[in-house]
């Protein structure tokens, strides 16, 4: 039986695997079309660089991407090398073949270097062809990756110029309104195991879509300073403490009872009130004016234990409007 997607990310997954594969067949176009403009003899090792360079995940994140750039790039140079001790005259296989096996362990070691076997392969493979000796093919090659790679980041940066603050807010709203939702759902051990798994697989899609964002900022130069350059990624580190913050709440609400149970419920509406609200103004890029969350009017005089449950959610709500204020006004 096929696993449920997480909460509110159905639509989100398939507008993003439409967006990816437009990337990848821009990618492609936009690369065979500048290997045809200048004549290369093997246009389509240009498309499979592209292919190589554009990411194939949600995220789509330009560290990623530059990753596989650099990673390409020194497959590229060794890659000449390689051909170049090949074409040798009574060279054998062994050196080219050393290359690639070394740069294949390197790739599992590191995600910088995934590309960089399958550039070098294609350089160190090249032959003769009709007009061109096996160094020039070499050459050819070498500047087709480069096409592709061009290509690829192009098309990425015109997609991602835009929408990685976006997507992030997004993410986060919706990750705000499943924690609003546990607060006031079944509170059965199974229910909660599922919510919980849910809620890790957010946080850790929200870190990768912080990180995109940050960078985003940086290239793009809207933010001047590393801490301001941070300030996606210090959200997604808050939107992890609310979770537990959240947690706190559906766990105390199992130990009252009475009156103490009634006053538990009236404060996770609360909660579960204000983080729609919180979610509503990361979504429409607006400030988060914490004066007129539903948790500043609720009366704390019955809370018991949940008034240090809700003593958290308001420092770290607080804490993120902080960050949130920031980000919207540097936003141009």
């Amino acid at each position: 039986m096929k696993a449920a997607a997480p909460p509110g990310t159905g639509r989100s997954l398939d507008a993003e695997s439409l967006r990816y594969g437009a990337r990848l067949a821009s990618a492609v176009l936009l690369a065979f079309a500048a290997s045809a403009l200048l004549r290369l003899p093997e246009g389509f090792w240009a498309v499979m660089s592209a292919l190589i360079v554009v990411r194939p995940d949600s995220g789509s994140t330009l560290s990623a991407g530059w990753n596989r750039v650099r990673g390409a790039l020194v497959g590229t140079a060794l890659g000449l090398a390689g051909a170049a001790l090949r074409h040798v005259a009574g060279a054998s296989e062994i050196a080219p073949l050393a290359l690639v096996t070394v740069l294949a362990f390197a790739a599992g070691l590191s995600p910088a270097m995934r590309s960089a076997p399958i550039s070098a392969l294609i350089v160190v493979t090249s032959g003769s062809i009709p007009g061109h000796s096996a160094g020039q093919v070499a050459l050819l090659r070498a500047l087709e990756i480069g096409i592709g790679i061009a290509a690829a980041m192009l098309v990425s940066l015109v997609d991602f110029r835009s929408r990685a603050t976006l997507r992030f807010r997004a993410a986060a709203a919706a990750h705000l309104r499943a924690l609003a939702d546990a607060l006031l759902a079944d509170p059965s051990p199974a229910a909660r195991e599922a919510a919980d798994a849910a809620r890790r697989a957010t946080l850790r899609q929200l870190a990768v879509l912080a990180e995109s964002a940050d960078r985003e900022s940086r290239v793009f130069g809207r933010e001047q300073r590393r801490s301001e350059g941070e300030r996606h990624r210090k959200s997604a580190r808050l939107l992890s403490r609310i979770a537990s913050d959240a947690a706190l709440f559906e766990r105390l609400r199992q130990t009252h009872l009475g009156p103490a149970a009634q006053a538990g419920e009236a404060i996770g509406r609360a909660a579960a009130a204000s983080l729609r609200t919180v979610a509503d103004a990361l979504e429409a890029q607006r400030p988060i004016d914490l004066g007129t969350l539903p948790l500043a009017t609720v009366d704390r005089s019955a809370a018991g234990d949940a008034r240090v449950a809700l003593r958290l959610l308001e420092d770290d709500l607080g804490a993120l409007a902080r960050i949130e204020a920031a980000q919207v006004s540097a936003t141009p």
